[in-house]
């Protein structure tokens, strides 16, 4: 993927969410986006878990097709992990009805369930990857300064810890 273009990847399953992302690879490749789907962009021979890893760690936006199919993929599952371990903007789009658990849930979706208002929706997607655009190697650097996990932050950081200070019990009369 290029270093300083937008750059998508799409993750779905080819069960039930090929069709939306068939259609976006073709609107994001308009517009002059690079655009990652597996079909188009893994070619024989190639590794292709590794392919993917690298895809998701170059990319500037992650957009993740939400169906039955896809909530139910281990791949699925582990593209969105990787996005989110990468600093990655992750953008969920509702294809099908389903219901989103878990982390993934806490990342607003934009619906896509609507055929009439696809256009709608669409606009919404495109507005949103066009204000939410820093290039790679930025997003790279903040990534760098950030801990990879919870576990990497020192505990100083969680809580002040201050011996001059007093616990105060609230009396029991009061509301």
């Amino acid at each position: 993927m290029a270093t300083n273009l937008k750059s998508i990847f799409i993750s779905y399953a080819r069960a039930d969410g090929d069709l939306l992302a068939e259609q976006l690879r073709q609107v994001f490749t308009t517009r002059g986006y690079e655009v990652f789907l597996d079909v188009e962009s893994i070619g024989g021979g190639t590794m292709w878990r590794k392919a993917i890893e690298n895809a998701i760690e170059n990319c500037t936006h992650f957009i993740a097709i939400l169906t039955p199919k896809s909530l139910e993929s281990e791949y699925f599952d582990q593209e969105w992990q990787i996005a989110l371990n990468a600093h990655r903007e992750i953008i969920p789009l509702k294809y099908k009805p389903c219901e989103v658990k878990g982390h993934l849930a806490i990342f607003q979706f934009i619906d896509f369930q609507d055929p009439v208002r696809y256009a709608e929706s669409l606009d919404k997607l495109l507005r949103q990857i066009d204000e939410h655009y820093s290039p790679p190697s930025e997003v790279k650097r903040i990534s760098q300064q950030l801990p990879k996990a919870w576990r990497d932050i020192p505990i100083q950081k969680f809580a002040v810890h201050n011996t001059t200070h007093h616990v105060h019990c609230i009396k029991p009369d009061v509301l």
